[in-house]
């Protein structure tokens, strides 16, 4: 069996050593995306539900660091087989030219055969590696989304509560407004009533003050006029019916003063002080 010389063999192109941390990019961006919608724009903060609801964020760390160790492993385990199987290829080649021993020529193409199959396992495995990697990112993308829909729907629900509560406050208040102006307007209706009440207790006590005080100087100015009256009628019997005009003049003039004094004189305070 003669061995035809033939051109390189076709690799599969690896995946690029960033793949892995590129996916890691991907994942992180969408989770900085979500975790930044739920900032609530209103000022009304992260909720306790967002918290609860958002918390696959970290999920899956240790799957991907495995993943990627996996990765790491196999990659090295490729380079050592290829550069095994290179070395084996190149010992042979070497053997050949000194020798063009059937047995030879038969393992080195059995070799290229061997390394082909193994390009061919190892190109499948990392297709396959790609594919799982792909529907990876579609379902957490599927996460992603259900999430985000949640967010959305749980964000519309506790905007109707808040303005249900709202409104609520709003005709709360409303009510309490009324009830306070209608207290105020009860008791300044009372407080108006009672001053009326009081305003003319007061009059009527002035008027019975009053009516008091003139009783007693009509009474002490009847008294004093029958006193004058007297004393003159004495004054005129000690003098024997005769009395001079000075004595009349000091007399009336003693009985003015008094009587001034009785007229002038004022309401005592403690008058104007009702005992309740």
């Amino acid at each position: 069996m003669t061995h035809k010389p033939r051109p390189e063999l076709a690799r599969r192109p690896e995946p690029a050593s960033g793949t892995a941390h590129s996916w890691e990019i991907w994942v992180r961006s969408a989770r900085v995306k979500i975790q930044a919608m739920t900032t609530f724009s209103s000022g009304l903060g992260p909720q306790p539900w967002i918290h609860a609801s958002f918390s696959f964020r970290g999920a899956g760390t240790d799957e991907q660091n495995k993943r990627e160790e996996e990765d790491r492993q196999r990659k090295e385990q490729d380079r050592s087989t290829r550069e095994e199987y290179e070395r084996k290829l190149q010992d042979l080649e070497k053997e050949s030219k000194k020798s063009f021993d059937r047995k030879l020529q038969e393992n080195k193409v059995q070799m290229e055969k061997d390394r082909e199959a193994w390009e061919e396992e190892r190109g499948q495995w990392w297709e396959n590696r790609q594919q799982q990697d792909k529907r990876r990112r579609e379902q957490e993308q599927e996460r992603l989304d259900k999430l985000e829909q949640e967010y959305k729907d749980k964000l519309e629900k506790y905007r109707i509560k808040k303005e249900a509560e709202d409104q609520d406050r709003l005709e709360q208040r409303k009510r309490l407004q009324e009830r306070h102006e209608k207290q105020v307007e009860e008791l300044r209706t009372t407080y108006e009533e009672e001053a009326r009440k009081k305003a003319e207790e007061f009059n009527d006590f002035k008027q019975n003050v009053m009516k008091k005080h003139e009783e007693e100087q009509s009474r002490q100015i009847q008294e004093l006029e029958e006193k004058q009256k007297q004393e003159m009628d004495d004054l005129k019997k000690k003098s024997g019916g005769t009395v001079t005009e000075q004595e009349e003049e000091e007399l009336k003039m003693k009985h003015e003063q008094k009587m001034n004094d009785i007229k002038n004189k004022m309401i005592p305070e403690e008058s104007w002080c009702p005992i309740s």
